[in-house]
């Protein structure tokens, strides 16, 4: 028994170092998500309303650091400055889609989720520079 929990506790080390050294953890993959000429995405149409429903339980200027479960304070998306102010990037890789990969990472379990589309679409948005 003793050298079976051995042997569980140094896989799990192990899994746990490979996922730190890609980032898979923290993050997805670029989305490859571009702007289109045509896309008539902005913060009143897409943006505000996505924010509303899938992260500012989490990612809100009105909550103190207990309430963010685990949220960075520097990440506030109900607003467009909140969200301006958080790397596009790292927005991208967790929870945006396009051709190249679909990110999943948030919100986390348990919480409303996003369709694919609707993460296409935030990856346009994102892309088109959060207009």
């Amino acid at each position: 028994m003793r050298y079976s929990l051995l042997s569980l506790t140094a896989l799990l080390l192990i899994v746990q170092a490979v996922f730190a050294c890609s980032g898979s953890a923290e993050g997805g993959a670029p989305t490859g998500a571009k702007c289109g000429s045509d896309s008539e995405l902005d913060y009143e149409s897409f943006g505000k309303g996505f924010m509303a429903r899938y992260c500012v339980q989490c990612h809100s200027s009105q909550l103190p650091s207990g309430a963010r479960n685990g949220a960075p304070l520097d990440h506030d998306f109900d607003s467009l400055a909140g969200i301006r102010a958080t790397p596009r990037a790292h927005l991208e890789e967790v929870a945006a889609a396009g051709p190249e990969a679909v990110n999943r990472q948030m919100p986390p379990p348990g919480y409303p989720e996003p369709t694919d589309r609707e993460r296409k679409q935030l990856g346009e948005w994102l892309a088109c520079g959060a207009p």
